[in-house]
């Protein structure tokens, strides 16, 4: 379902995204800390996108977002004005439009 891809994608992205003391630190609680890629959230996120197209603001922002962390600017800069064109409709959209707006900034 669209949800669950989103969820494996944002557990992907955290895991892509922990710092070496990070990693470091939960290995000495947990063992071995799992891998992951930004490669690996993205393609999750676009599956979601996939099944439910355009029906979780969140979702196309982390889209954009992965596309920046991955340095592709054409394709993170395509999903970032989709999701700032959206409508916003729960309260996270008005946080998920701030987060898209500044990260658009970055791109020029």
């Amino acid at each position: 379902s669209s949800g669950i891809n989103a969820e494996y994608g944002i557990w992907y992205m955290e895991m892509a995204e922990l710092s070496w003391y990070s990693r470091k630190f939960a290995a000495t609680f947990l063992g071995k800390v799992p891998e992951s890629t930004h490669e690996e959230a993205l393609k999750c996120f676009l599956q979601s996108e996939e099944v439910a197209p355009r029906s979780w603001n969140r979702n196309v922002y982390l889209i954009g977002r992965m596309y920046y962390r991955l340095e592709n600017r054409i394709k993170a800069r395509e999903y970032l004005e989709l999701v700032l064109s959206l409508p916003n409709i729960i309260a996270d959209d008005t946080e998920i439009d701030e987060d898209a707006a500044d990260l658009y900034r970055k791109l020029g």
